[in-house]
């Protein structure tokens, strides 16, 4: 890959996380007041008023809250993928400028030394 296109990859691949995660980073504070939303709606809607921990369970277990956390985890693991490629294409960055440095001492001239 030619640099120009590396260092344009590295950019993309930059800004691809950091949008990932600041929208990630929303949804996990968004967990608690969504649980919270669903498991009141358990409580109010029973006849006989639940208990906590019965609300809770049939929270947890709700179509609607295992949508957002589907959501939440399918983003979160976006912004995991695209932070390992950020980092993949830098240490090839890396790698490139390190081996520069090695031609340049060659061994022919560290027997002159």
């Amino acid at each position: 890959m030619p640099h120009e296109k590396l260092i344009h990859a590295i950019q993309r691949f930059a800004q691809a996380t950091m949008n990932a995660r600041q929208v990630s980073r929303r949804l996990e504070k968004l967990l608690p007041a969504r649980l919270k939303a669903v498991e009141g709606h358990f409580r109010r809607e029973s006849v006989v008023r639940a208990p906590a921990a019965v609300a809770l369970r049939q929270a947890l277990c709700d179509p609607a809250y295992l949508s957002f956390m589907e959501e939440y985890a399918a983003i979160h693991g976006d912004a995991v993928a695209e932070r390992v490629q950020y980092e993949t294409h830098m240490m090839l960055v890396e790698a490139r400028r390190s081996l520069r440095g090695l031609r340049k001492h060659s061994p022919s001239s560290l027997d002159r030394s």
